[in-house]
């Protein structure tokens, strides 16, 4: 297997899935950003603790085009 097959291979496993995709129950911060020309989204959910981020969760939509 070569380095181009075994990059693409861990680019498909990691979109397939996603490390920290999901939502915080419960959440101290959240931020949403879109992007208006695409109709691309993200929402991140942040749990702090003593000023630290303790967790970090996202939601991310992308419309194809």
């Amino acid at each position: 297997m070569s380095g181009t097959d075994i990059y693409h291979e861990m680019i498909v496993d990691y979109s397939r899935n996603p490390a920290n995709y999901g939502e915080i129950e419960n959440h101290d911060v959240t931020f949403h950003d879109s992007n208006p020309l695409c109709g691309d989204s993200i929402d991140i959910d942040m749990k702090i603790d003593d000023d630290k981020v303790t967790d970090m969760q996202f939601v991310w939509l992308a419309l194809p085009f």
